[in-house]
């Protein structure tokens, strides 16, 4: 039996004082404990000093026999920083 749709949205927040040019986005989910990743453009690929923006959003139906679920996005810049967040739900 299927359960209702559950939607995700991930925001990017660049705090600094800098704008942040983004190479390329990594988004990872895992779903009783099975891990499926893929590569994503980012949008927008620059971030001005102090931007927030919707960087991912999607929408799944979950199943009844869901026991966990998790996802990991994680930003490369052109500099070569890396910024990683991960939210899990069991």
């Amino acid at each position: 039996m299927l359960a209702k749709n559950t939607p995700c949205a991930a925001f990017f927040l660049n705090d600094g004082n800098a704008p942040i040019q983004l190479l390329d986005m990594r988004v990872s989910t895992t779903v009783n404990g099975r891990r499926s990743a893929a590569p994503c453009r980012p949008r927008p690929r620059k971030w001005d000093q102090k931007q927030r923006a919707l960087l991912l959003s999607q929408s799944d139906v979950w199943r009844e026999d869901f026991a966990s679920w998790s996802m990991e996005i994680v930003l490369r810049s052109v500099r070569g920083d890396v910024y990683r967040n991960e939210v899990s739900w069991k």
